[in-house]
């Protein structure tokens, strides 16, 4: 028998399922919307939240992008900081260079690779525990001169730039600044699209300069971690030869002859591959192989060191070879803008984002 007052089916409102205090049904629960929150990449772009991780990543990116920035322009650099390598007549021959080096190095040092420099020839050598030491060799008088270049400028933000000039955990501090970037610009661009552009806050150019810069930055990310331990995993049981067949200058001269350009860099033949590497900074080949037992060139690539590889791609686009001076300063500028973004990007407490719509 129903209370008087109460018509049938009506309770409570403990006793009520799926209704209201009228009655009704109750609508069907909202889905949620298609377009993800920006929760996690606005974490992620912060650092987790705690404002110690940015400025610990913030010390271990800025000077990689610096340094990344002055090898660059390192060409300009050298010629404001070593005029008298420009003031030299007469162009260095690359075997009076070898034949003073072996003369002053130790017997178990073999040359790895010699580029070209302004005004100088560089030489990388290795010697039997496996170190390189690097060797510049400049015009004096009719002759050469050669200087040990480990400790030099160049050596040091080279250094820099590959280990944070850190012994043993250096390549991993730079390994996890380059993941951290690679974090940084994807998380910045699905910021992008829900980030409030408020006037009065000043940020609106950080994130046009982020919008700008995110593609080189991921390039030159992703492509420089597998340039870190190249050394440490390559020629492994592939000795240089101590004393190859052909000279330099011969080896140069049929590289040249198969391909039009300048020779930017040549490999030493090893024990594995007794070939001469050369390659071109610019023409129709970027690299050409020269046999060392008949001195002819035998094949063109129009690739980077290491041909298909996936290395030798990542060393196309990180620019460590024959690069021509429109992308030296696009790198450059990409270092800059790194340097600028995480410069103002860690004093950056809080990210206004739109809420998604309903």
């Amino acid at each position: 028998m129903t209370a008087p007052g109460r018509a049938a089916g009506k309770g409570r409102t403990g006793d009520r399922i799926g209704g209201d205090r009228t009655g009704r049904p109750r609508a069907p629960a909202r889905a949620a919307p298609a377009v993800p929150r920006p929760g996690v990449a606005r974490r992620l772009h912060r650092g987790g939240g705690a404002g110690w991780i940015g400025w610990l990543l913030a010390v271990l990116i800025v000077p990689v992008a610096l340094s990344g920035t002055l090898l660059a322009v390192w060409p300009a650099v050298e010629r404001v900081a070593y005029p008298t390598r420009f003031a030299a007549t007469g162009a260095i021959d690359p075997d009076a260079c070898v034949t003073a080096l072996h003369a002053g190095a130790a017997p178990d040092r073999r040359i790895v690779a010699m580029e070209h420099g302004a005004g100088v020839l560089r030489f990388t050598t290795r010697g039997a525990d496996g170190a390189d030491r690097l060797f510049a060799c400049t015009a004096r008088g009719a002759g050469v001169s050669v200087a040990d270049a480990t400790h030099g400028a160049e050596a040091w933000v080279r250094r820099v730039h590959a280990a944070l000039a850190v012994p043993w955990v250096g390549r991993g501090l730079v390994a996890a600044a380059g993941l951290a970037l690679i974090g940084l610009a994807l998380s910045g661009l699905a910021l992008w699209g829900v980030a409030v552009f408020r006037g009065s806050d000043g940020w609106a150019w950080h994130r046009w300069l982020g919008l700008a810069a995110a593609l080189p930055v991921l390039a030159m990310a992703a492509s420089g971690l597998p340039l870190l331990w190249r050394g440490a995993a390559a020629d492994g049981g592939a000795a240089p030869l101590a004393h190859p067949a052909q000279p330099l200058r011969i080896v140069e001269a049929h590289a040249l002859a198969l391909t039009s350009g300048t020779v930017a860099r040549v490999a030493w033949p090893t024990r594995r591959s007794p070939d001469w590497l050369v390659t071109i900074a610019a023409g129709t080949a970027r690299q050409v192989k020269v046999a060392d037992d008949t001195g002819g060139a035998l094949a063109a690539v129009a690739r980077s060191d290491g041909g298909g590889t996936g290395e030798g791609v990542a060393a196309s686009l990180h620019g460590v070879r024959g690069t021509g001076w429109w992308r030296r300063m696009l790198l450059a500028l990409t270092g800059l803008a790194v340097v600028v973004l995480v410069a103002t990007g860690s004093g950056r407490r809080t990210i206004h984002t739109r809420k998604p719509s309903g």
